[in-house]
C-alpha cells in the first residue's frame, strides 16, 4: 500500500502531530475530502464560590486532508476552523500516511461507519 506525497515538503513536526492525531485524536467527521479530529489541547479546574468545581477540558479541532493520494494527501487542511495557506500545508511520513490511510478506510466501511454517526 503506497501513499505518494511528493508535492508537498516533508515535515517532522507535521509527522508527529499526525501521528499524534492518529493515536489519541478523536474522529469527529469524515467526507470526501477531509477527515475532522479534536485533540485535547487542556484540562483546568474550574473553581466557584459556592465551594463547587468542574473540570473544563479545551480541544483543538484538525481537518486532514485525504484526497489527491498522489500530491496532498495527508497535508493540514485547516486548523480550530481556519483554513490554512498552501505554502504552509506539509507532508508526513509513508508511514504515517499509509496509517491515516487505513483509518480513511475502516471509516468508510459501512460495517464500521455506524460508530462515527
Amino acid at each position: 500500500m503506497e501513499v505518494s506525497c511528493h508535492l508537498r515538503e516533508f515535515s517532522k513536526k507535521w509527522d508527529k502531530k499526525l501521528s499524534k492525531l492518529l493515536e489519541e485524536g478523536v474522529v469527529t467527521g469524515i467526507n470526501e475530502h477531509n477527515i475532522t479530529f479534536k485533540l485535547e489541547k487542556s484540562r483546568s479546574i474550574e473553581k466557584s464560590w459556592l465551594f463547587w468545581s468542574k473540570e473544563v477540558v479545551s480541544y483543538d479541532h484538525y481537518q486532514v486532508w485525504v484526497s489527491n493520494k498522489d500530491c496532498s494527501y495527508g497535508k493540514l487542511y485547516s486548523f480550530n476552523n481556519v483554513t490554512l495557506a498552501n505554502y504552509i500545508q506539509y507532508s508526513a511520513s509513508q508511514d504515517t500516511l499509509v496509517k491515516l490511510l487505513k483509518l480513511e478506510r475502516e471509516l468508510n466501511n459501512p460495517l464500521t461507519t455506524q460508530a462515527y454517526n
